[in-house]
């Protein structure tokens, strides 16, 4: 029981995390944890499929700007869910 209340109260409701990811965007320098943010916030919004696609080529475009591989592999995934309009279903 504590372990499932514990839990519950870290939790972030999506709206707190959009906002908190918006704000991060504002001011976030064209690196890796830009790139990563832009995929979360795809992640969150994903059925809103314009939105969601949007930051998702965002992520895309930056991490092969920038050489990132692995992130670039996630943003390519991200624009295919977005594409499909499916919610992501990861660890």
């Amino acid at each position: 029981m504590f372990v499932v209340i514990a839990f519950n109260s870290n939790a972030q409701p999506d709206s707190l995390k959009i906002d908190s990811l918006k704000k991060v965007l504002l001011t976030a320098k064209e690196d890796r944890n830009k790139v990563n943010t832009l995929n979360q916030f795809g992640n969150l919004i994903v059925q809103d499929r314009n939105n969601a696609m949007q930051y998702a080529k965002q992520a895309l475009a930056l991490s092969q700007k920038l050489n990132f591989k692995n992130e670039e592999g996630t943003a390519d995934y991200n624009c295919a869910v977005a594409l499909a309009g499916i919610s992501y279903v990861g660890p």
